[in-house]
């Protein structure tokens, strides 16, 4: 079933973004949006999702002084784009979410668009990104280990069953080791009103 799911990613794609295109004006060419910004220092950093259609999403990245907050240039190219093998992130990443660490590597949350499901439900799940140069490039965890929040339909948790996704994650204010994760998901789809 992955291996169908991906291969109908790789059709919908053809034609889509070129791995690795540094060109910031192609990769958001249709859209940008669903940024994250991060002030370090006196620099402020934006994550964001560009795309050049429905089936191609990448996360980029810009940078700008605090003193010019409206003179946002691009920093490097893709940081990350579609793994065509995944079912989960075939179509791409997009809403980044950026958390820096000193004691450890940098966090990216995202939320990955995988293939067309069959009933229809949006086919969006948190995935998690490691950056080992404070978030100036960036390497997805292996699927086996990404968060399970999508849940086979059926089982418990009901309200992760799809659409998860929008994440944004904070250090619990009483420990250096846990984390809280706040996100979007839908647990239940509704008949389309007539008209």
């Amino acid at each position: 079933a992955a291996t169908a799911a991906a291969a109908r990613c790789r059709r919908r794609r053809a034609g889509g973004l070129r791995r690795g295109d540094a060109r910031h004006r192609r990769p958001h060419r249709r859209h940008a949006g669903g940024a994250h910004v991060l002030r370090l220092g006196d620099t402020y950093r934006m994550y964001y999702w560009g795309g050049n259609g429905p089936d191609s999403y990448v996360i980029l990245m810009a940078e700008t002084s605090v003193d010019e907050p409206n003179a946002w240039r691009p920093r490097g190219g893709v940081l990350l784009g579609p793994q065509p093998e995944s079912e989960v992130n075939c179509r791409g990443p997009s809403f980044p979410f950026v958390l820096p660490r000193d004691d450890g590597p940098w966090l990216m949350t995202y939320c990955g668009w995988g293939a067309a499901r069959a009933d229809g439900t949006l086919a969006n799940t948190c995935g998690l990104a490691l950056s080992h140069d404070a978030g100036l490039t960036w390497e997805y965890l292996p699927e086996e280990e990404q968060w399970p929040l999508t849940p086979p339909r059926g089982e418990p948790k009901p309200y992760d069953v799809s659409a998860t996704g929008s994440v944004s994650v904070v250090r619990a204010s009483d420990s250096d080791t846990e984390y809280r994760m706040y996100y979007t998901a839908l647990g239940e789809y509704f008949p389309r009103p007539d008209g």
